[in-house]
């Protein structure tokens, strides 16, 4: 009888770890899924930047330093929607509109279904 006790007690112990395991594992991989989304959304903007005839070169800007705020949600295709863009400069918040309209931007699957808050730098330099 005592062995039964016992061995329910290991068996317990073991499946609480596993959780626990398993918990800290999908932490991780959420937090480097969301550094990734943040590394896609800095490289969208870099390549951007670098394109003739994008937003800010039509437009005439030639210098752009902003923080601008954006609320974005990853739908189930794991596309990366913008919801909603905040900032001072309006140039600032038209030019994130329009880079989100024109590109597709792809994230994790396990930020499916999430939405974010992130603050965008953005420093162009016309040269």
């Amino acid at each position: 009888m005592k062995t039964i006790k016992t061995f329910k007690a290991i068996c317990l112990v073991a499946i609480l770890f596993m959780i626990a395991h398993t918990t800290v594992a999908n932490s991780s991989s959420l937090s480097d899924a969301k550094r990734n989304l943040h590394d896609t959304l800095s490289e969208t903007i870099k390549k951007d930047f670098t394109r003739i005839g994008n937003y800010l070169y039509e437009n005439n800007i030639d210098y752009l330093e902003e923080t601008v705020t954006v609320i974005v949600s990853v739908d189930n295709y794991r596309r990366v929607k913008l919801l909603r863009a905040k900032c001072d400069n309006c140039k600032a918040t038209e030019y994130v509109k329009v880079l989100f309209s024109q590109n597709v931007i792809q994230s994790d699957p396990l930020l499916c279904g999430k939405k974010f808050i992130i603050d965008l730098r953005l420093l162009y330099i016309a040269k």
